[in-house]
């Protein structure tokens, strides 16, 4: 059951709030906000969960289906403050943000149900729980936010793919992450663009990994206003010394004509994505 509108215009006011309020220290632009209220906005009632005293809510991949894969999302920014103040984990990595949905979809479409899946920096995991959803053997779920990796074996377990989701810490600024890295048929990332340092990052994993698994594909998702892709653009080319990678504007059918390519960079416009 959906909260009635008087009631979701009211809470998604609220949230408006408190993320500005939360991240006084940190710019969020009004169309992310916007799209983090329009993805927070789902069969709430309900649907709520605590981990670590923290109040979480389902958000599943489609709003209207009962049987849509789903993942669990951090309710209020507040509910990550400690008493004295200070911030327990980082409320941006415990979002289920647009280019996700368009990700979980990507695999919905092309994806092989053989095919062993990595999201690097998953937060709530929605791909990787989609992945799972659709019979991978085994999916690896990584993010440097050990909450939201928390999150995603909850839903895991909620659904019954525990047995497939291995989740892990990975920093993608860190090098050292590199030598235990496991081998999957897909490595997928989408929207970890929060820094340069993170971005620049990215890219030396993705060439790590298109290097080391040769026949291994990468996918790559971002909104179209995270100004840090082209950083990870722009290191990605050098590293690779091949200026003719770009970004892809989304699309399903360009990506049925590419998915056989081994990286994709996907270009996102979060205004465009359906929640049904």
């Amino acid at each position: 059951q959906e909260p009635a509108p008087s009631s979701t215009f009211r809470w998604s006011f609220i949230m408006s709030q408190q993320i500005k309020a939360h991240h006084h220290a940190h710019f969020v632009s009004a169309r992310r906000i916007a799209a983090l209220i329009l993805a927070a906005q789902c069969p709430f009632s309900g649907w709520a969960s605590q981990i670590r005293d923290i109040a979480v809510h389902r958000v599943p991949l489609r709003t209207h289906d009962v049987h849509a894969p789903f993942c669990y999302a951090v309710s209020s920014p507040s509910d990550l403050s400690s008493d004295q103040g200070s911030t327990t984990a980082n409320f941006l990595a415990t979002q289920a943000w647009p280019s996700a949905r368009v990700a979980a979809q990507c695999l919905i479409q092309h994806m092989n149900p053989q095919w062993t899946v990595l999201e690097a920096g998953c937060g709530p995991g929605l791909p990787s729980l989609t992945a799972a959803s659709l019979g991978s053997p085994r999916v690896y779920a990584t993010d440097v936010e050990p909450l939201a990796l928390e999150l995603v074996e909850k839903a895991g377990s909620e659904q019954g793919w525990q047995e497939r989701i291995e989740t892990f810490k990975l920093d993608l600024t860190d090098k050292a992450n590199e030598i235990n890295m496991p081998k999957s048929d897909l490595y997928l990332l989408s929207d970890v663009f929060e820094s340069r340092q993170v971005a620049e990052g990215a890219a030396h994993w993705v060439d790590f990994i298109l290097r080391r698994f040769h026949g291994s594909k990468v996918w790559v998702f971002a909104q179209t206003d995270r100004s840090q892709k082209e950083i990870f653009l722009q290191r990605l080319q050098q590293i690779r010394n091949d200026k003719s990678l770009k970004w892809e504007s989304y699309s399903s059918e360009d990506f049925a004509k590419d998915v056989e390519n081994q990286l994709w960079l996907c270009s996102i416009d979060e205004t465009k994505v359906s929640y049904g």
